[in-house]
């Protein structure tokens, strides 16, 4: 018997289809590991950003513990607007205006943040504090890139000698101490008023005279310290200063 084959066109069709089908499967495993790796990138973001806010935070508290004046590492001795006259009036640009408490731990890159072009200089100071000799006003979001000029305007405390954190010497670690955390330094300064954008202590505009006026604590409220006053102590009644805490900490990743 003779067999004729009437689909001799359709030959070779099934092998389109199935080439045709193999490069949907592949384009869309290749959009499934792109999401995967994205995904993976987002998360591992979020968890940078976590770690790194929280860090930041435990240098915060770390610093507040150190004011407290029983703790064996305190900072009372070296606080402005917390001491002896005439030096009591110490803002930013001032003699010893600032104080940073830095963690060096095993990191390669100094801790200098009183360097601006070191790997960690504070780059944030001129936002909070306007008219400083030396720094240079920047727009909002944009990075300081200058600080103070003077030889004196900072001044770093002696290493953590007791407690969980101790340093057993400078060379090792400085304050607060190597630790696991990555913070990298804690700023501590006295707030001034204006010095937190849009909120100003006396109610007056933002970038009036009265603004970079040291702030006081009277047990109730922040009050701005009058002209001729030189330490919140010696005001009616006394009070005490308020500071402004400001912590740095970097993840490996960013």
């Amino acid at each position: 018997m003779k067999s004729t084959n009437l689909n001799r066109g359709e030959r070779g069709i099934a092998l389109l289809f199935v080439l045709f089908a193999l490069l949907l499967l592949t384009a869309i495993a290749a959009g499934l590991m792109f999401l995967t790796g994205t995904e993976t990138s987002i998360n591992t973001n979020y968890r940078s950003a976590q770690q790194s806010y929280f860090a930041s935070r435990a240098g915060l508290e770390e610093v507040r513990d150190r004011l407290r004046v029983p703790d064996p590492n305190t900072l009372s001795a070296v606080l402005p607007g917390d001491l002896a006259p005439p030096a009591a009036l110490a803002m930013p640009g001032g003699i010893n205006g600032v104080v940073y408490v830095i963690n060096q731990g095993n990191d390669p890159n100094p801790v200098t943040p009183w360097n601006i072009g070191s790997t960690y200089g504070d780059d944030q100071l001129c936002h909070d504090y306007t008219g400083v000799v030396g720094m240079n006003p920047v727009a909002p979001g944009v990075r300081c890139d200058t600080l103070p000029v003077a030889p004196t305007w900072y001044r770093n405390p002696p290493p953590v000698s007791t407690g969980p954190n101790a340093c057993p010497t400078t060379a090792q670690c400085a304050n607060p101490g190597a630790g696991a955390l990555p913070y990298k330094w804690m700023r501590v300064t006295w707030k001034a008023n204006q010095s937190v954008t849009g909120y100003s202590v006396d109610g007056t505009a933002q970038g009036s005279l009265t603004a970079m006026r040291p702030v006081c604590w009277d047990g109730a409220r922040e009050r701005m310290m009058p002209l001729g006053f030189g330490a919140c102590q010696a005001m009616t009644p006394a009070m005490v200063p308020v500071y402004m805490i400001t912590s740095l900490a970097v993840t490996p990743s960013a």
